[in-house]
């Protein structure tokens, strides 16, 4: 009987280059699914219910993955400044992301979400130094005019829901800037671990101060288990995808959120899609897509493999 064919040298990472693009996508589906029990749950839970939720579902999470490849938490590296700063950043962000989708239309806030990478860039050049060109510059440029499009301040002023989704981007913008000054002996798990820990119990203080219990009379089962179950599986493909192709071959795919989510808010929740957003949302995208090529050109060494969830 004839052995079946193995890949070449060159089909070899061509298929791994696909897997990683497949993961991308499919993580990016389960993180969009993700957003949506989060906006289900907050229409029926106060919000600090939903942040302590979400910090005990990550906080397992991130907790059982590190012990998995057999990575401490506990460790001194975990005191250092900009990992606190970097938890202070995630707790705000992750409290205005779940305001935000509590009261404002899913696509809007995740259009508004696509600009963060732009974000990244712009702080890193503002903060850390790094070089940054006049060709990306105005792909930033563009890409916060496609935020304002989306938001329409012209018309009747910003949403309040809509301001607390932008306040959240920036947040995970100051987050990932963060994470580059966090120590290198820090594995990225145990990382994410002591953030989670940090919006549990802010989650936990809040709720027990403000509802006076961690769960509602009638909690909306349903959403809570599609928050808590879809999370592992989300973090456990995103880490899957940047371990099986380069992270220039994959984060292009981060944008397919906004499809997943634009189609859940329409087909879930009955939005409609109007015309500015999807302006705002070409711009923010081609935007974002250019300024990665630019970066990946200028830097390449840059965009190797790296397991960050």
């Amino acid at each position: 009987m004839a052995a079946p064919p193995t890949a070449t040298p060159l089909e070899k990472p061509r298929i791994e280059h696909a897997a990683g693009i497949a993961l991308m996508v499919a993580a990016m589906a389960l993180f969009a699914m993700m957003d949506l029990a989060i906006k289900l749950a907050a229409g029926h839970m106060a919000q600090p219910q939903v942040v302590f939720l979400l910090g005990l579902s990550g906080l397992v999470t991130f907790a059982s993955l590190a012990l998995f490849r057999g990575e401490r938490l506990l460790v001194r590296e975990a005191a250092h400044p900009a990992v606190l700063g970097r938890n202070a950043v995630e707790i705000v962000g992750t409290s205005s992301m779940i305001v935000a989708l509590g009261t404002t239309p899913l696509t809007v806030v995740g259009a508004i979400l696509q600009a963060t990478p732009l974000a990244v860039m712009a702080g890193a050049a503002l903060f850390l130094g790094e070089q940054v060109g006049w060709r990306r510059w105005t792909a930033a440029t563009v890409g916060f005019a496609g935020v304002l499009v989306v938001l329409q301040p012209w018309q009747a002023g910003i949403a309040p829901g809509a301001a607390i989704a932008v306040l959240a981007m920036l947040c995970l913008s100051g987050r990932d800037l963060l994470n580059r000054q966090a120590p290198r002996a820090l594995p990225t798990l145990v990382l994410a671990a002591h953030a989670m820990f940090a919006i549990l119990a802010v989650g936990l203080v809040w709720s027990l101060a403000g509802p006076g219990r961690l769960l509602p009379a009638d909690p909306p089962w349903g959403p809570i288990a599609m928050m808590v179950l879809v999370a592992p599986g989300a973090y456990f493909t995103i880490t899957a995808s940047v371990r099986a192709a380069p992270v220039s071959v994959v984060a292009p795919f981060r944008y397919t959120r906004l499809l997943f989510l634009a189609g859940l808010g329409i087909v879930v929740l009955g939005e409609r899609v109007t015309l500015p957003l999807v302006l705002g949302s070409i711009l923010i995208i081609g935007s974002g897509l250019y300024a990665l090529a630019r970066e990946r050109r200028a830097a390449p060494a840059l965009h190797s493999n790296d397991a960050a969830p």
